[in-house]
């Protein structure tokens, strides 16, 4: 591969983390400042993948590629960052999957088999690893390690590839792999995910037999199947729209919100918390010896920073509180925030019942965009209602006392001086000392002179102040009770009414124009 390639991949991409590296590839996570998006970066050694395929393939079940890099030993290729959870996480966190969403990825996962099998192209690996489910709902299928072209003059595959319990007979050598093979990997996956209804049941018993021959040929036979159960069921369950309304009203009855659980990321970093410290003198000053330049700046350090403890702590926790508010008293459309979520797994129920009823509904009645009214405060509004977000155990307990002891017992050091000790002996770090040679105006003779800098002192300062801090705060269930305590008495009553205002208007929507 030319320099130049792997020029503009370091220039253009900045590597972000490495999530696998072994004799036979690496993949990274990459940033591209350009248009400020995250990339998956692979260097594959298997250059029998037909990648320039794949990425001629226009569905959304596949990760998208956007270069491609064919060198004499490896091949380069950019691909869309997928941001969701693998079903095999899924069933680990012990999340509860309905038939019906079991149903849907069946469904998508179909469908985007059937563009790759009619171009005659196997994927031979589909697990629960390497099926994500993204935030919105959408199906991709990952890991195009093992995938082949099918070959009509070939009786066997030349290697064999696949995870244990998902893969055929055939890909252990006894018939060649095609679009048969990944039925019966996809019947294996939707069986780890135990549904219930019958019509799942009977897909994938049909789907799993050993000879290929008794199983579905086509993954178009599995969607027909599901289509004409939808018939069926249309035909015997004709459902009045009371019915509707009612089921409607079940699920967004239901549906708990999820309780925030308290982060893990607080930037408990002395880079990250604005701290307004004091400006040592004793840089300014010269003394005659070692000794009384360190004795003026401890001295200075007592005064300035050491003794005045209780206020640092003060600024650290006002950060901390800041930091967990913006966290619930904003709104803004991104996967992190709190109540966009909440809403996109709103809409996700509605796109169920609207498949599982074939509802036709208009897109706009598809979506659910509620704003609590909290996040949309500003000027004296804000300042009457931000009393709301106060975090009352952080303003009622006295933490401050609590970090003050548990600094001093962890590092034994009760005044400055024993911190000094601490800090040079054993955390071994170099305090800043300046030796100067001046001339004395009076005898004009030179002599040495010294001064400390406690820059050093105070920066380990803030640091073993923010690890106490971190120690007494962090996963404190009373702050997280704070959080939740606001979420239930403002935001659920509001979100109640807003999802009986979505029913009223989907409703209104059905008595008009069906």
């Amino acid at each position: 591969m030319s320099d130049f390639v792997k020029q503009f991949i370091n220039d253009k991409y900045k590597q972000i983390d490495i999530w696998k590296e072994s004799d036979k590839s690496k993949i990274v996570l990459a940033y591209d400042e350009s248009d400020r998006q995250v990339y998956v970066i692979k260097y594959l050694k298997n250059k029998d993948v037909p990648y320039q395929e794949l990425k001629k393939i226009d569905d959304r079940i596949l990760p998208r590629i956007y270069y491609i890099f064919d060198g004499d030993e490896e091949i380069i290729l950019v691909e869309e960052y997928i941001c969701g959870i693998t079903l095999n996480e899924l069933i680990e966190q012990k999340k509860y999957i309905s038939d019906e969403e079991i149903q849907d990825i069946l469904v998508q996962l179909c469908k985007g088999l059937k563009n790759l099998h009619q171009r005659d192209i196997i994927h031979r690996d589909i697990n629960l690893n390497n099926i994500m489910l993204t935030n919105d709902g959408i199906v991709k299928l990952v890991d195009f390690d093992t995938v082949r072209i099918f070959k009509y003059d070939q009786n066997f595959d030349t290697t064999y590839l696949g995870t244990k319990g998902f893969a055929p007979p055939e890909q252990y050598g006894f018939s060649q792999t095609d679009a048969r093979t990944d039925i019966y990997a996809l019947g294996m996956t939707i069986k780890k995910l135990q549904p219930k209804s019958n019509l799942l049941q009977k897909i994938i018993t049909k789907a799993t037999q050993l000879d290929p021959e008794n199983r579905y040929q086509y993954v178009e036979e599995i969607l027909n199947e599901i289509e004409d159960e939808y018939k069926f069921e249309q035909k015997q369950n004709k459902l009045t729209l009371k019915q509707i309304e009612i089921m409607l009203n079940d699920k967004f009855n239901l549906f708990e919100i999820p309780m925030p659980v308290q982060e893990k990321d607080y930037p408990f970093d002395f880079n990250k918390i604005p701290f307004y410290t004091p400006i040592s003198m004793v840089d300014d000053l010269d003394y005659e010896s070692v000794e009384e330049a360190q004795k003026a700046m401890i001295e200075d350090f007592e005064n300035n920073v050491f003794s005045l403890m209780k206020e640092y702590i003060k600024d650290i926790l006002e950060t901390y509180k800041i930091y967990q508010l913006k966290k619930y008293y904003t709104y803004y459309e991104n996967e992190q925030n709190y109540y966009f979520k909440v809403n996109k797994e709103i809409e996700r129920i509605i796109n169920l019942m609207v498949k599982r009823f074939k509802l036709d509904l208009p897109e706009y009645l598809k979506h659910f965009n509620y704003v609590p009214s909290f996040t949309r405060l500003s000027g004296k509004q804000d300042e009457q209602m931000y009393h709301l977000w106060q975090l009352k155990h952080l303003e009622e307990t006295n933490y401050v006392e609590e970090i003050r002891r548990e600094f001093i017992d962890r590092i034994l050091a009760y005044d400055a001086e024993r911190f000094f000790i601490y800090v040079t002996q054993y955390l071994k770090k170099d305090i800043n000392l300046e030796e100067l040679t001046i001339v004395d105006d009076k005898t004009n003779e030179e002599k040495k002179v010294y001064h400390f800098n406690f820059d050093t002192l105070e920066q380990c300062f803030f640091e073993e102040l923010l690890k106490s801090t971190e120690f007494i705060i962090k996963d404190n269930p009373f702050v997280q009770e704070d959080v939740e305590g606001v979420l239930v008495k403002y935001y659920l009553p509001e979100l109640k009414e807003a999802l009986k205002a979505k029913t009223n208007e989907i409703m209104t929507f059905l008595k008009e124009y069906n």
